[in-house]
């Protein structure tokens, strides 16, 4: 209960000192308020807390008072005690508490009074009978009650016992509220920041900006302030202008702000404008930026013109809105520094200036900072495997520190229950709100575009899912591919050795909102991969249904048959994408129930629409596609392990039909239906064995796969035969011209200083052992080899007439057998002279390892079915004569390589950071490149191999 504090002659008396974020205190007055209250009050004005207490109960009408106050507060301190539960008035307080915490409105801090924790969220024993005791379970409230005190519990508050010390106690408390109070109060000041800040005196005088800045965790921005100054020459007499790009949340504005603070005294006129993308954008309404600049002043006798300015531009969003600037840029004072911030790098495109792209945290950086936000700010131990858990957040956040404020603040406080219950769904409303910002400005193309991705096609190859989201005019397929780039200009994805890339942040908002898009954003287009909805929709929907724009189901989830009505897709006319697929193993080798189709269709099915363009159907049940099926607008087609004997029984129109898999499909007889497929590229018919007409080779485009297919008719191995040999030619001139002789087999490797696995590794681990996940079947579909990463300290090793090699032994399944067991060298560094070497610093050492390695255990095991899915990667430095033991392994990655353009890149996990796949290519290109212990100069001045290695790695 709560109310403001008086006179001791009066109900209420305020605290003397009002400082910091006010303190709203919920205790059950007949337990606490002549004891331990009492204390506390004394103790709260001693330290200049802040508070809020009712001294006396208040009627039930005063009710709207105290939600008031707790509206006005930033902390809230919760005493549960014995009687707690009998008090609606304190209940009642609860529910309007949590409402506010869950809000982001507020803080909590629970005191368990002499009552365990465990009762208060089940509402049991003791505590549970005040509070449904005389026939109280009937209130009308008590559903709401119920939440609140459910939701308390879980938020690591401070425990007190009949046999505690209550001093101690106090002395604890206040120390939690203290480091509360400070969080408050810098979050506060950042708040307080008005979206433009500007305080000038004179006209002649210095301009300039007074804000408060609570202290910033370092972690990363040091470096990043670093490579930004260097950027501006302050020396020079030419204007400069510096544009900071990146993706919401990456740490644009704190940088500027940073940069601002630093460099910004040595200018007489400087000014930061925050927030510009909330500024107007018409024509009319453009004249705010040329009054502040201006100052009140007319044309050339503005400060601008007549001095050197320093000027930041934050979260520009239209270049419209900093027309006055651009315009002006000849007269503005030269050696004038101007700095522009925005989530949208085409916006200013045609600006001159240097481009800083802010990168992303590094792993170490990532962890100290979701560790200040999750550990540091709170009295609490967290959980024993804090590293573990981590992890998993850190992954999902991708190195955006605001995703890992927001993530650190959710976990602040709780125990290891609320982390792992918290890792299926990372993304809260916070972070929700934040980047949904850049969602909220697409253009509707853009938004199918991106929805499409997050739902359906990430990590597909950039050329295939742009071909998806075109059709088959040509305005239309120039606009899916402007989409497509106008999203990587947005920082919405990323391109990576040809794939689209979206980080997990951003792909789990777009599916969310891939589900309701139709409701909020009007465009009559769902995109359904909800497992339970879809499901329901193709079991239960007898409605027609505009708006389903595609359907994703993971068959290997469904525990029982499910039956497809005859005109079950004709309720859905406008649907592009259908997949039906098996997420255990898309080549059913080790699936119990192979053979099982769990989608069937009772009868003859009809699909009519013309939209379709992405088809696919795991053990398709029918002997052909529906008669009425429109193929127009058809791009890949897919029905593996299906019963399917042709394609349609007349040829179809298939103009932009680039891709058909009908693998393991055993009753297939007749592929004269793909006559008119002109733009066809690659057919798979492996294991189709009784396949007996072939178009003409001559007319084919395409690649083919024919493993396994035994029955091929004469003339069509004649066919296959001649073509596969023509091809083969133009393989071998090609792969010769483009390795200039080098042998196809050979290592490549690098060595550099550095400390950092390079974020394109997609498998990581601390130590010299790495146990990755793999793919199913991840040695085909374009598999070109490994690569294979180790961080050494050598701790001052000395080098004299030897040679120090870095290996790696793979263990795959953890059996060691031929046919699994390998070992490879990474890389090394040798001394042949008698002059002894020193290596002092960490090194970064990379190495690729082509696919015959693999290849060969392969065949040497013989098996069929699924290659390995686990394994187990050791690192190790050794010289002549074995193992160096004062060498240390202190980090280790690995990742699988694959070719560019390879057709199955959605089964692959591995994820390459944008910016950083340049040194994987340079890796393949270069045979061996050795550089120890050079700096960041001599890397610079390497001309040959050596700058192509160190330059481009990012660590």
């Amino acid at each position: 209960m709560a109310m403001t504090t008086t006179t001791s002659d009066s109900t209420v008396e305020p605290p003397p000192i009002q400082l910091g974020p006010q303190v709203f205190i919920n205790f059950r007055g007949a337990d606490l308020r002549n004891n331990f209250i009492s204390f506390l009050r004394g103790e709260f004005t001693k330290s200049h807390i802040n508070y809020y207490i009712d001294c006396d109960e208040l009627r039930s009408e005063n009710i709207d008072i105290l939600f008031d106050q707790i509206r006005k507060s930033q902390i809230a301190l919760v005493f549960f005690s014995e009687q707690y539960a009998n008090s609606d008035c304190c209940l009642d307080e609860l529910v309007e508490i949590m409402k506010n915490v869950k809000a982001g409105k507020l803080r909590v801090i629970p005191i368990f009074f002499n009552v365990k924790p465990d009762d208060v969220q089940e509402q049991k024993n003791a505590f549970g009978a005040m509070l449904y005791g005389k026939g109280r379970r009937k209130i009308d409230k008590m559903p709401q009650w119920e939440d609140a005190l459910e939701a308390v519990p879980s938020i690591m508050g401070c425990v007190l016992g009949e046999e505690s010390s209550q001093y101690d106690f106090l002395v604890d408390l206040i120390k939690k509220v203290k480091k509360v109070e400070e969080k408050v109060l810098s979050e506060r000041a950042i708040g307080e920041r008005s979206s433009m800040l500007t305080s000038s005196g004179d006209s002649s005088s210095v301009t300039t900006i007074h804000h408060l800045r609570p202290p910033l965790p370092p972690y990363g921005m040091a470096q990043r302030l670093e490579q930004l100054q260097e950027r501006l020459d302050f020396g020079s007499d030419v204007t400069q202008i510096v544009k900071i790009v990146g993706m919401s949340g990456i740490g644009k504005t704190t940088l500027a702000e940073m940069h601002f603070d630093k460099c910004g005294k040595r200018f007489t006129f400087r000014k930061i404008f925050l927030g510009i993308r909330d500024k107007p954008k018409n024509e009319d309404e453009l004249s705010w930026l040329e009054t502040e600049l201006l100052n009140g002043k007319k044309g050339y006798e503005a400060d601008m013109f007549k001095k050197k300015s320093f000027l930041v531009l934050d979260d520009v969003s239209d270049k419209k809105q900093i027309k006055f600037l651009l315009d002006n840029l000849p007269r503005i004072k030269k050696g004038s520094k101007i700095v522009i911030t925005t989530r949208d790098k085409s916006c200013l495109e045609e600006v001159p200036g240097d481009t800083y792209v802010v990168p992303r945290l590094n792993e170490n950086e990532a962890l100290q900072l979701l560790h200040y936000h999750a550990v540091n700010n709170q009295d609490y131990t967290p959980p024993q495997n804090f590293i573990e858990l981590s992890q998993k957040f850190l992954d999902y956040a991708g190195g955006n520190p605001r995703a890992l404020e927001e993530l650190g603040k959710e976990l602040c406080g709780k125990d290891e229950a609320h982390w792992r219950k918290e890792l299926p769904h990372c993304c809260n409303d916070n972070i929700k709100r934040a980047f949904r910002i850049s969602y909220d400005e697409l253009t509707d193309p853009q938004k199918d575009a991106f929805l499409d991705i997050a739902c359906f096609f990430r990590s597909e190859d950039e050329d295939f899912v742009t071909s998806l989201l075109a059709s088959n005019d040509s305005h239309e397929s120039i606009g899916a591919a402007r989409e497509v780039r106008d999203l990587a200009n947005k920082f919405l994805i990323s391109f990576s050795a040809g794939q689209i890339k979206m980080p997990d942040i951003l792909c789990s908002l777009g599916k969310e909102l891939g589900l309701i898009a139709s409701v909020n954003d009007n465009l009559g287009k769902s995109r359904m991969w909800k497992h339970n909805k879809v499901v329901s929709v193709l079991m239960n929907n007898k409605e027609k249904d505009s708006t389903v724009r595609g359907i994703l189901l993971d068959v290997s989830q469904l525990e029982e048959e499910i039956a497809i009505a005859t005109d079950k897709l004709t309720l859905m006319p406008n649907l592009r994408y259908l997949n039906f697929f098996d997420s255990r193993c898309p080549k059913q080798c080790k699936v119990v129930d192979a053979d099982e189709c769990k989608v069937y269709v009772p009868d003859e099915l009809e699909f009519p629409s013309k939209e379709i363009r992405y088809f696919h159907w795991l053990k398709f049940p029918l002997p052909e596609l529906p008669s009425d099926f429109n193929p127009g607008n058809l791009i890949d087609l897919r029905l593996p392990y299906s019963k399917i004997e042709r394609i349609w029984k007349v040829v179809k129109d298939t103009p932009n039909l680039k891709w058909v898999d009908l693998s393991h499909s055993t009753e297939l007889v007749d592929l004269s239906a793909l006559c008119q497929a002109k733009s066809l590229q690659r057919l798979n018919l492996e294991v189709a064995s009784p396949l007996a007409v072939l178009r003409p080779a001559e007319q084919v485009p395409s690649s083919f796969i024919f493993t396994n297919c035994g029955k091929l008719e004469h003339l069509a191995k004649n066919e296959i035969t001649c073509y596969g040999h023509n091809k083969s030619r133009l393989l071998s001139e090609t792969l010769n011209r483009h390795n200039k002789g080098l042998s196809f087999e050979a290592l490549v490797a690098t060595c550099f200083p550095g400390s950092e696995v390079p974020a394109w590794f997609g498998h990581k681990a601390s130590g010299p052992v790495l146990e990755p996940e793999l793919p199913r079947h991840w040695s085909e579909s374009g598999f070109v080899g490994i690569a294979l990463c180790a961080i050494v300290s050598f701790k001052e090793q000395k080098i004299k007439n030897n040679n120090l090699q870095v290996k790696c032994i793979c263990d795959f399944n953890n059996v060691k057998t031929s046919s699994s067991y390998f070992n490879c060298p990474v890389g090394g560094l040798s001394e042949t002279g008698d002059e002894q070497r020193t290596i002092k610093s960490t090194h970064v050492f990379i190495g690729y390892t082509n696919w015959l390695n693999i290849k060969k255990c392969q065949e040497e095991d013989g098996k069929k079915g699924c290659v390995p899915t686990k394994a187990s990667i050791k690192f190790q430095v050794t010289d002549d004569i074995g193992e160096v033991k004062n060498c240390e392994v202190l980090k280790c990655g690995f990742s699988l390589v694959y070719e560019y353009g390879s057709w199955d890149a959605s089964s692959r996990t591995d994820d390459v950071e944008p910016g950083e796949v340049e040194s994987l290519a340079t890796i393949k290109k270069v045979s061996k490149t050795t550089i120890a212990n050079c700096g960041a100069s001599t890397m610079r001045d390497d001309k040959v191999n050596g700058e192509a290695s160190c330059s481009s790695t990012k660590s």
